[in-house]
Parts: C-alpha cells; structure tokens; sequence
C-alpha cells in the first residue's frame, strides 16, 4: 500500500501570505497545490487561502482518478478522488488542471496585474515584451474545472530541457498560474512576474465634496467616485463582466441609477445588492459577505490599473451563463459562509 504523501508546510506558508495579499487573491479565490507519487494537496473549494496556517484548508487526491476523468479514461468505477476519509471539504473546482500540470507545486492566484492584462487586446499583446525570457504561456478562456484543464493541455508543451525554469500561464479574463518543481522557483516566479506586470493605479482626484447620506443598511464604495465619473469605467460597470469571480459574487448586472430616483423608491432593481450612482460612486448593500466585499474591491483594483488607451473584452454572454447557477460555485459560495 502506498504511504500517503505530507502536505509540506513551505505550501501553506505561501499559501497564506499570497492568500492575503489582495493584488493576488481576492477572499476564497486562488488555490495551492503539492504533488508527489499521483498524490496531491489541493486547497478545498470555498477555503481561504489565507487560513493555510491555522485551519485544515487542504484535501489529499489521487492525480489518476482526476486525470481519468478529464481524458475520459474509465479506469475507475468509482471516481471519487479523495484519499482518506475527510470528507468534509471537497477539492477545488480546478484541481483537474493541478493535476495535469507536470510540477511538483502549482499555485494559482487572481493576480490584479495579470487580470488588467488578460482582460485586454493591447494588455495581452504587451506580454510578449513583458515576459520575454520567460518559460510562459497565455491560455485563452474557458469555464473554470475541466473546460479550463482541456484548453491548458492543448497549450502545454512538455519541453523537459526548460522543466527547471518552472512555467507561467497567463489566464484571459481569469488570472495567473506559476508553477515549479520547488517552492523557491514558484516564489521567484510569483515575484518576477508582479512586477514585470505591475500597473500603477490612477491617481485619485483630490475633492472634498462630501457625498450624500445613505439610507439605513447601505453604504458609499471607497475608490469608485472617479470610476463612476468616466464613461469608459462606468460602461464596464454596468454592463460588462470581466472575469469568473465578477460573475459569481457581484453578479451579471450592475444597476445605474441617478440618486434621486433610487433614494425616491430606496428599492434595488432586481434585489441588487450594489447599485452604480450617476456620477458619485457606487453603494453596497452593508449586509453583503466579506467575499462580495473583497470582489467589489477587486474590481475598482482592476478597473483603476486600466490604461485609458486599452479596450476591454468582458466575458461572452454564454461564459456568463455557464457560471450563473453552477452547482460548484454555489458548493464554493456556501463553503465560504460557513468558514
């Protein structure tokens, strides 16, 4: 019988100081794997990252049951990958693609920088420049689990000669993920990458005009005052969604309203919990989850690194319905609540 492998405590090290740094992850964002011998740590679906240290945020698999399910190998007539019996938590929805990806450490993250990039003609067409010298790839892209996993197999070349340099996978409209067959790799890497890729926000305005009073259980957004002024920011608020997360915690619709005829019915259009005003900012319902906050404070990030000169592509309205309503967000999302 094969001993099961030890979750390596460099993991959950970095796990926890990349699961609270924002620029990276953005509340149960992102997730950290180890494997060895067709075993693999992988974060738990809605766990935080930044809990690596103090809770029993990891799940053991066996990398054969996962993998025979993306390559449709039905090797197994049970396909439940976990080892063991904790069966509290359920892998993260994109363990396939910890799987497939031949490194002893994968990490993924909702890095800012990559994001403003990925989500850009102009952005991804700057990589090349940027990453150059890099063992990297961009991945277009896909619904998160085993359509993501198909589409990075497709792109990954199992060049040995340039295994010891680790590799970089930009994900459009998602993320990062770095990877190398040591955490050391993995944390150059991680540190290369950020800052090649670092955008400097736009400069805040200085204004003292005060904004008006909120009715009771609703509050003003910091850093949308001037997002809600542009035009170019304010039709990406409201009508585009950019990356999975947006989806998922902030929804497919954010509303725009004047203040007058909001404060006049004092109802959200469709139950909205964050409603763009007219030329103020943007005001969130003060009973929202620390994950709709962390979300809404990712984008005014994304949308604040935004050069004036790059356009944007948002996800497609079939991308966003394959994420509304999806049993694995809303396992992710209930996970989260209780944790």
């Amino acid at each position: 019988m094969t001993e099961n492998i030890k979750l390596p405590k460099d993991l959950r090290i970095l796990s926890e100081t990349i699961g609270k740094n924002s620029m990276m992850i953005q509340g149960p964002g992102g997730n950290t794997s180890f494997k060895s011998n067709n075993q693999m740590w992988i974060k738990g679906s809605g766990t935080m990252l930044s809990d690596a240290l103090k809770k029993d945020i990891f799940v053991l698999v066996d990398c054969n049951k996962v993998l025979s399910q993306i390559n449709n190998i039905h090797k197994y007539d049970d396909y439940d990958p976990i080892i063991g019996s904790q069966k509290i938590l359920r892998p993260s929805i994109e363990t396939s693609f910890h799987a497939l990806i031949p490194y002893s450490y994968v990490v993924h993250t909702h890095s800012i920088n990559a994001i403003v990039h990925g989500i850009s003609p102009q952005g991804r067409a700057s990589l090349e420049k940027k990453l150059k010298g890099l063992n990297w790839i961009s991945v277009p892209y896909k619904k998160p689990g085993e359509p993501l996993t198909r589409e990075i197999q497709k792109h990954i070349i199992n060049d040995s000669s340039k295994k010891k340099e680790g590799l970089v996978m930009i994900l459009y409209n998602h993320g990062l993920i770095i990877a190398g067959q040591s955490i050391n790799i993995v944390k150059d890497l991680l540190k290369k990458v950020e800052d090649r890729l670092h955008l400097e926000p736009a400069k805040k305005k200085i204004e003292n005009k005060q904004l008006p009073s909120l009715p009771k259980n609703w509050e003003w957004l910091h850093n949308y005052e001037e997002l809600s002024k542009n035009e170019k920011t304010t039709n990406i608020i409201t009508n585009m969604t950019l990356y999975p997360d947006h989806v998922v915690f902030l929804g497919d619709n954010i509303p725009k309203l004047p203040f007058k005829d909001w404060i006049k019915n004092l109802e959200p259009p469709n139950g909205s919990k964050i409603i763009l005003i007219e030329k103020l900012g943007v005001i969130l319902n003060s009973q929202s989850s620390k994950a709709v906050r962390a979300m809404v404070k990712c984008l005014s990030d994304v949308l604040l690194r935004l050069p004036i000169e790059w356009a944007v592509e948002g996800l497609s309205k079939r991308s966003i319905e394959e994420l509304i309503d999806w049993d694995a967000e809303k396992y992710r999302q209930k996970m989260n609540k209780e944790n």
